[in-house]
């Protein structure tokens, strides 16, 4: 579940500043892990920036984006993930807004099959690429490495 906050770290926010976003997302987390039954050690893939790969790993993650509001049915509900970065971030730049929105929107549908657990995951993957994509071009423009 670090992967979904560091996704909206793209945005250029210090974590730091949303400790209780973070304990919040993580309770949940553990919540989720005993509902699934996932073996994952969160801690690990925390550390490691992973995203669960085993079937009740996936279905750990499809449990915290509901327990978040953030699922509605077996889809990704890409307005609520809007809604939550804007609420979670509310001195997000307009143009940041724009490319969150944007990616948001493209990775909600990157998940289309009827099965929530993959669609969860294979949300969480394209955003997880999209942030390594944004922070090579940030990179890239600002000469940082």
């Amino acid at each position: 579940m670090w992967q979904l906050l560091v996704v909206f770290s793209l945005v250029g926010v210090a974590l730091a500043e949303y400790d209780a976003l973070i304990q919040d997302t993580m309770q949940k987390v553990q919540e989720c892990k005993q509902k699934t039954g996932a073996q994952e050690d969160i801690d690990s893939l925390v550390n490691n920036l992973q995203i669960p790969t085993s079937p009740e790993g996936k279905c750990m993650v499809a449990c915290v984006l509901e327990e978040m509001g953030l699922m509605k049915g077996d889809h990704v509900d890409a307005n609520a993930v809007q809604s939550f970065v804007k609420t979670s971030v509310p001195d997000l730049p307009p143009t940041l807004i724009m490319m969150v929105t944007f990616t948001v929107t493209k990775c909600a549908k990157s998940g289309s099959g009827h099965d929530k657990c993959e669609n969860a995951t294979a949300f969480l993957n394209c955003m997880c690429q999209a942030a390594e994509a944004n922070m090579s071009m940030f990179n890239a423009m600002t000469g940082h490495q």
